[in-house]
Formats: C-alpha cells, structure tokens, sequence
C-alpha cells in the first residue's frame, strides 16, 4: 500500500528466507502493530527504488573538478551490456532430503488433538491448533525421502531461488556470500509450506517450536544450500 500510493503500479511481496527472524514487535493480537510493520517494510523499499540508478544507467566518476577544493564529479553513463546479461534460463528440481527419527503418524497426532479439544488447560486451544497443522502436513507425506523441490531462474546476472518451506535466514546470507557477482533473490514459501520449517543443523537438539514443526532431519537446511550452490556453479 505504501508503495503502491507513490508509484502507482502493482507491487509483490516475496517472503525470503525468515524462519528464525521476524519483526522487532510481532505474535500480538494488535493489527495496528501489524500495520506498522508494514510500513516499515514500505519505506524501506521505498527508500531501496530512490537509491536505484535510471534504467540502462551506472553512476560514474567523470574527473576532477577544481574550485575552491577538488572535487570528484560523477554522472550517469551508459552501462555495459554484456551478452550473457541479457540471458535467460530456468531450472526446475529436486532434492531428497532425510525425515527426522520418530516422526509422528496420522494417528497419534490425531489422537492428541482429541485429547486437547476436551482439555480445559490455558495452553490447550494452541496446542489443539498446533495438531491441526502437523495433521495438514503428515497428510501429503512421500515416502522414504522427501523431494524438496527448487526453482531457479536466471535473467542475466540476476538470480531467483524458489522453494517452498520456511528456512532459515543462513541460507539466503551464505547464498549471497558464495556468489558476490550475483544478485540472488530468495523466496520462500513457494507453492507452499509441505516440509515447514527447515533448520540449521547446529539448532536442532534446542527444544525450538521449528524443530516441532519441522519434519526433516538435522543437516537438511545445509544439503539444500550444496545443492543450489552446485548449480549456480555450473
């Protein structure tokens, strides 16, 4: 909404890799906290298209100019455009990724979740919720491996990774790492959630709500990124 009052064109959000990060003030049942939060991604990327250099355009240095100091002048010039800028591909995958030991069947989840719709305990409406959505996710369960899929595509040196679930924000910041030269979009959540919360190895063993919720086994998160990474790489 904030972006869309000043420029006057469609605007898409694409949740990134957040699993573990989220805003300062959040989990409260105020909308108007929401709504700040909001705005706060807005001007954010509001303030990221000001900074942005015209279409075709890279701010230059051009030479001194002497005057009372010397100073540097630059202008916008005329990028270079390289052939394989201008390229384009997209690649669809898959990644089989291990379950976690003990992972809970229909049944017993189905089970608690009885036990919790006739608890009279404060927490028992939250735990009965948490049930339901274990049950939304062991119902499309493969099984043996799960195959997680990825897409990647690519328009010159731009690069999106879309995957579904929600990983940790580790991914996206190694990603970028490894790769400098690219400018590498994340998006989570894509096409849905099916494995939910994907895990550094390291933050497994925490007794953390996204382990609960996940049902992949430790090491999944860092799999997935050698696999992304390998294709980048060729």
């Amino acid at each position: 909404e904030v972006i869309q009052n000043l420029h006057d064109c469609p605007c898409l959000f694409l949740q990134g890799a957040s699993g573990d990060i989220g805003p300062r003030e959040g989990y409260v049942g105020d909308t108007s906290v929401a709504d700040r939060n909001g705005r706060q991604l807005g001007y954010s990327a509001l303030a990221a298209l000001e900074s942005l250099d015209p279409p075709g355009k890279s701010y230059q240095y051009a030479g001194p100019v002497v005057s009372g100091a010397t100073i540097g002048y630059w202008e916008h010039d005329d990028m270079q455009i390289m052939p394989h800028d201008t390229e384009s591909s997209i690649e669809y995958f898959t990644v089989d990724l291990d379950y976690q030991d003990g992972l809970e069947s229909v049944e017993s989840v189905q089970a608690e979740l009885e036990k919790w719709e006739q608890s009279d305990a404060d927490d028992a409406r939250a735990r009965a919720e948490r049930c339901r959505r274990s049950l939304v996710r062991l119902g499309s369960v493969p099984t043996g491996v799960f195959p997680f899929e990825v897409t990647i595509q690519r328009l010159g040196r731009t690069v999106w990774v879309l995957l579904g679930g929600e990983l940790y924000n580790w991914f996206q910041r190694e990603l970028r790492e490894r790769y400098p030269d690219l400018s590498i979009v994340v998006t989570t959540i894509a096409n849905g959630s099916r494995s939910w919360y994907i895990l550094k190895e390291e933050s497994y063993g925490l007794g953390l709500y996204q382990e609960e919720a996940s049902m992949l086994a430790a090491g999944s998160l860092e799999r997935l990124l050698e696999a992304v990474s390998d294709r980048l790489s060729s």
